[in-house]
């Protein structure tokens, strides 16, 4: 299931998986503070790349690409995953591109992140966590 927000979504199967492994509240939070330090990693990225750091911009991406993964957002995890290619492989011209469609991908989750929790609150309301 998907958690549709705003043109966005977030996969429910991760969130439901920390749930399971940790509890719901803890979910929660995690997905919270994920969609909070958004602009602040954003940020990061874009100045690694636009000062072509590689270090810094695949130290930053890989922290946005795992949480991304853990919180749902696939698509964005998937974006990541192709800037760090782009950046390892040293084409700067071509990662400022693909970080211009990361960034709409970001936008939209910061937009929908109220929407989102409150979608990802309801699905995990509707299950027993142990």
């Amino acid at each position: 299931m998907h958690l549709v927000g705003f043109g966005t979504k977030l996969d429910s199967a991760p969130i439901r998986k920390l749930a399971e492994d940790l509890s719901a509240e803890a979910a929660l939070r995690f997905v919270d503070d994920y969609l909070g330090m958004l602009p602040g990693r954003w940020k990061r990225i874009l100045r690694a790349v636009d000062q072509e750091d590689a270090k810094v911009a695949l130290d930053a991406l890989l922290s946005l690409r795992v949480t991304s993964s853990m919180s749902g957002a696939l698509d964005t995890a998937a974006s990541c995953r192709e800037l760090e290619s782009l950046v390892r492989a040293g084409h700067f011209p071509q990662a400022r591109a693909e970080a211009t469609r990361l960034s709409t991908e970001l936008h939209y989750l910061q937009d929908a992140a109220p929407d989102l929790l409150q979608r990802a609150r309801d699905e995990l309301s509707r299950t027993s966590w142990n």
